[in-house]
């Protein structure tokens, strides 16, 4: 597939999330994404697996700021992979109405349902751990699994809820719209699954609708009906066990399909996260 990364070598397993760059005084917002980083790499140094890092962006982290992340994520070896050329490419020519959302918005969830899978198809797993989740371990999936993530969510978007299982219907497969969907900020899936011929399909039907842009449908739907309709996925068996996070954006703690909002803010949420981080030193 084109755009394809080459993997390290050392594994086929990667770590990945899609960021944004800041500049003057809002750099400060990527302690966030710092946090994040040294969580992950200490998840992984308690791990026997070995996993390839990979931070998707705009082309507006410069090349300072990523040595500068790289030090203080104690990760030499983190790969930033600029991906402007895809929002480019898919941003409408016309003005969309978008759901009440920004198209930058609109244009990450496309980005997340639509596209990530070119760039790593050459990875056997692919786990997504986005840039405000801070775990404590890595996400696995056992042998015959496709996808599997702590959290459960219904799709809460009004305009996506009122369109998208009107453009199902039409596709005979409205019946996959069931409000039990995953929750797409962390999870562990096959790579295999996503280059399917009829689930790409499925996909750029999404992307061609032009009601996915005018009103922002995101991935938690769209991931969710895919994995129903072509994967047979069962959400309850599909549930990662003894598996907690922070989100930090939605101030939400995650644990066996379970999402408590609201239960820290988030200068709490990232003391207590570095706590843990502070605890392994």
């Amino acid at each position: 597939m084109g755009n394809a990364l080459e993997t390290s070598g050392e594994t086929t397993s990667v770590i990945f999330c899609l960021t944004r760059g800041y500049s003057g005084f809002n750099k400060m917002r990527y302690l966030k994404l710092i946090l994040r980083n040294l969580l992950i790499r200490r998840a992984i140094n308690r791990s026997s697996e070995k996993y390839d890092s990979v931070i998707f962006h705009e082309g507006n982290i410069g090349l300072l700021d990523q040595v500068t992340l790289r030090i203080l994520s104690l990760n030499l070896r983190l790969r930033f992979v600029q991906v402007d050329s895809y929002f480019e490419g898919f941003s409408p020519v016309r003005t969309p109405k978008l759901g009440g959302a920004s198209l930058g918005y609109v244009m990450m969830c496309r980005f997340q349902y639509g596209k990530v899978w070119t760039y790593l198809a050459n990875y056997e797993i692919l786990i997504r751990i986005d840039d405000d989740c801070f775990v404590s371990k890595i996400p696995t999936l056992l042998i015959n699994q496709l996808f599997a993530c702590p959290g459960i969510s219904e799709e809460t978007h009004l305009e996506t809820n009122q369109s998208m299982p009107t453009y199902l219907k039409d596709q005979n497969l409205d019946v996959f719209y069931d409000q039990k969907f995953p929750y797409t900020n962390l999870y562990a899936t096959r790579g295999s699954f996503w280059k399917r011929t009829e689930v790409q399909s499925f996909l750029q039907g999404v992307l061609n609708n032009k009601d996915s842009i005018d009103n922002r449908w995101g991935d938690l739907p769209v991931i969710g009906v895919a994995l129903k309709a072509f994967g047979a996925w069962d959400y309850k068996l599909n549930t990662l066990k003894d598996f907690h996070y922070d989100h930090f954006s939605h101030r939400a703690s995650v644990e066996t399909g379970t999402i408590s909002y609201g239960n820290a803010g988030t200068i709490r949420m990232l003391l207590r996260s570095s706590k843990k981080l502070l605890k392994s030193f």
